[in-house]
């Protein structure tokens, strides 16, 4: 039997022993059906803790805020959120909002807003090709409408939007190249449906008065007022002397019509005429809204201290008080954040009985304007931007399709 040469476990490497070891165990588990794991599993030496613990914590949904009913919005700022304030002026959010779920492009931004009911926000969201979005405090959640032909002038006034029951109304000017709609846009909210009337009248601006009236002007000395049910022209008030008013108002329970003109406030008749007045110590007034208990909201740009909001009263006895608004502005506008007259919610739906079954109709187009997730906007030409195809009949134009 040959002799090999004598070595000791003891003059080997380091690496040596360990490779000799490893085969052993390697060897002995093959021989005993053991199974070992083919990938080391995650390791957790440089923590000392378990694996699990190192995987990072899910970050929790913010729970959304709800507006205050107390409380005062503005709108019209660059960013295009809705800032909510106290009435003495403490800042409570901002609310950003977006251009049908994306961001605001060329001219298009967020203008004129209305609480249309509890929680929710309704604005005027564009200029050329503006939509009816609407904001849902309790779910932090939008939706986005809009009607052929819809659009407003590119300027820092218009942009009117009011509401009153399940509807929401909005100003449309006729823009660009002679032929685009024009008059006062009702949005339905229960029936997902739209009409234009007063066709024949451009609007900037319009509000809902506490009377249950809508209020559009028409000039700068005639206000046209209209049934929000009914949308027939009720009355007009024509102004044949000084002050002639701004491009909007607010109007009280008993249909007393505040203005605003050359840095006062002014507290008209129904038919127009002068009852008080108040200097608000700005010049540069910009929107004004009111509300049931008698409180009196303007906007206002300054040039040495920029965005206020001036609040006050109705009787205009006392002075305006104000307080800065964080941010520049386009133009700002303010509301309440609640709803100046009671909200009527949608009428539950009579179930009907099952009817016959009958052969699927062929597809034709639909009345229905709500659809955050369908653009019902027509094609636009280089022209602003605006609808360079046939114009719908503005006489006989009664609903989106």
């Amino acid at each position: 039997m040959p002799r090999f040469p004598r070595r000791t476990i003891g003059s080997r490497s380091w690496k040596q022993k360990m490779q000799a070891i490893s085969l052993f165990v390697l060897l002995a588990a093959a021989t005993h059906g053991a199974e070992f794991p083919m990938t080391p599993a995650a390791s957790s030496a440089r923590t000392g803790a378990p694996a699990s613990l190192d995987m990072p914590t899910p970050t929790a949904t913010p729970t959304p805020t709800l507006i205050d009913p107390n409380n005062i919005l503005v709108s019209g700022l660059y960013g295009n959120a809705v800032l909510e304030y106290t009435p003495t002026g403490s800042l409570v959010q901002a609310i950003p909002f977006n251009y049908k779920g994306h961001g605001y492009p060329g001219a298009e931004y967020l203008r004129g807003i209305v609480v249309s009911e509890n929680g929710v926000i309704a604005g005027y969201n564009g200029t050329f090709q503006p939509y009816m979005t609407r904001y849902f405090s309790t779910t932090n959640t939008f939706t986005h409408a809009n009607h052929p032909g819809w659009s407003t002038v590119n300027n820092i006034y218009s942009g009117g939007i009011a509401a009153y029951q399940t509807y929401v109304f909005v100003a449309d000017s006729g823009t660009c190249c002679g032929g685009e709609p024009r008059g006062i846009v009702r949005f339905d909210t229960c029936n997902n449906t739209a009409v234009r009337f007063a066709t024949n009248i451009e609007f900037a601006r319009l509000t809902m008065g506490l009377d249950g009236n809508l209020y559009a002007p028409a000039t700068s000395a005639q206000i046209n007022v209209y049934n929000p049910i009914s949308m027939s022209l009720i009355r007009e008030i024509i102004f044949t002397t000084p002050p002639f008013f701004n491009s909007t108002l607010a109007v009280d329970q008993a249909g007393h019509l505040f203005i605003y003109n050359g840095g006062s406030v002014y507290r008209l008749t129904s038919n127009g005429a002068v009852e008080a007045s108040k200097a608000t110590g700005f010049f540069d007034l910009r929107d004004i809204a009111i509300d049931a208990s008698g409180r009196i909201i303007v906007s206002a740009i300054d040039t040495f201290t920029g965005v206020r909001v001036l609040v006050g009263e109705s009787t205009l006895t006392n002075e305006f008080m104000s307080f800065p608004v964080n941010g520049a502005a386009i133009n700002p506008f303010v509301a309440f954040a609640r709803p100046i007259l009671a909200y009527t919610p949608c009428p539950t739906p009579t179930p009907s009985a099952s009817p016959e079954p009958t052969s699927t109709p062929s597809p034709t187009e639909s009345n229905a304007y709500l659809n955050a997730d369908v653009d019902y906007h027509s094609k636009r030409d280089s022209c602003n931007h605006l609808d360079a195809g046939p114009k719908p009949n503005a006489n006989t134009d009664t609903a989106l399709h």
